[in-house]
C-alpha cells in the first residue's frame, strides 16, 4: 500500500514578467516565497531552498511543474491567481501506474487517498460501469454490473439525456454510488481516466478553488462533481481502471449494454 496522503493548500500569484520568465509568489498560511517559471521552456526554478516553504516546493517540484505545464500560454499574465493543492509525500509514480488501485477512504472524518496493488479488504462488492454517447444521434446510455460478495452478477441499464462521453461516464459512477449507497465499502471498475483521476486527484483542488482550473476557467460538469463528492462521504471506495476493448469480460459486458441503451434511446 502506498502512503496515506494529506494535502497542503497554497495560493499562487503571478507578480512580474522578466523576458520569458514569470515570477510567481507562492503562499501557504503565513509563509511565502517566489519561484520562477518559463512557459516556453517548461522550466521551473525554486531559488529559495532553505528549510521553509522553498524547500517544501523543491521537494514537490514535480507536482508544481505539472500544474504550470497544464496552463495555456495565454493564461500566464501578471495578476493571475490560483489556489492549488500539493499532496504531501505523494508517490507520483504509483498514481501514474494504471495497474494500481486508487483508494478514497472517508470513513473516519478526514480524507485519505492512496494507491494499492490489491484490495486491503478481504471481501468487497465490485461494480463495473461504462457509459456510451452516440455523437450522430446525440443520445446516451450507461450500464452498471454488480458482482456481489458471493460472486453473483446483477446488471442494470439506463438511458440518459446527458450529453457527452465524459459526462455520461461520470453519471454512471454517480448512479452506481447511489444504487449501492448501503455499501460502506465498494470498488468501482471503469475504463474512464476522467472518472478515476477526477474523483481521486482533481476534485479536492477544484473544491478549494471555486471549481477553477489551472487556466482560470470553470471546470466542466461541476454539478456532477458536487454530487459525486457527496456520495463518497463516510465510505471506502476503491477505483480500478481497465483498458477498454481488451477482452476484459465484465468491461465488455457493460460496454455492450451501455451502447445498446444509447441505441434504444435513439429509437424512442
Amino acid at each position: 500500500m502506498g502512503d496515506n496522503m494529506h494535502f497542503l493548500e497554497m495560493k499562487m500569484t503571478i507578480i512580474e514578467k522578466k523576458g520569458q520568465w514569470y515570477l510567481i509568489k507562492i503562499q501557504s498560511g503565513e509563509d511565502q516565497c517566489v519561484i520562477s517559471y518559463a512557459p516556453s521552456l517548461k522550466e521551473l526554478r525554486v531559488t529559495d531552498q532553505s528549510d521553509g516553504l522553498g524547500a517544501l516546493l523543491q521537494k514537490h517540484d514535480y507536482q508544481l511543474s505539472k500544474i504550470l505545464r497544464n496552463k495555456r500560454l495565454d493564461t500566464f499574465f501578471v495578476g493571475f491567481e490560483l489556489v492549488f493543492i500539493l499532496w504531501k509525500d505523494k508517490d507520483v509514480k504509483a498514481f501514474n501506474d494504471r495497474d494500481n488501485l486508487v483508494v478514497i477512504d472517508r470513513r473516519h472524518g478526514d480524507y485519505q487517498c492512496y494507491t494499492a496493488r490489491k484490495s486491503m479488504e478481504e471481501v468487497i462488492d465490485q461494480v463495473y460501469i461504462d457509459g456510451s454517447y452516440l455523437e450522430r444521434s446525440r443520445q446516451g446510455g450507461y450500464a452498471i454490473l454488480h458482482k456481489d460478495k458471493l460472486g453473483d452478477y446483477h446488471l442494470t441499464t439506463y438511458k440518459t439525456e446527458e450529453k457527452g462521453s465524459c459526462r455520461i461516464e461520470l453519471t454512471a459512477a454517480i448512479e452506481a454510488l447511489k444504487l449501492f449507497d448501503h455499501l460502506e465499502k465498494i470498488r468501482l471498475i471503469t475504463d474512464s481516466q476522467y472518472v478515476r483521476k477526477g474523483l481521486s486527484e482533481w476534485l479536492l483542488c477544484w473544491e478549494r478553488n471555486d471549481y477553477m482550473t489551472s487556466n482560470g476557467e470553470k471546470a466542466k460538469n461541476i454539478d456532477k462533481w458536487h454530487e459525486a463528492q457527496e456520495l463518497t462521504c463516510n465510505r471506502y471506495i476503491e477505483l480500478e481502471w481497465v483498458k477498454a476493448h481488451k477482452d476484459h469480460f465484465e468491461n465488455t459486458i457493460v460496454d455492450l449494454y451501455a451502447k445498446a441503451s444509447a441505441a434504444k434511446n435513439t429509437i424512442k
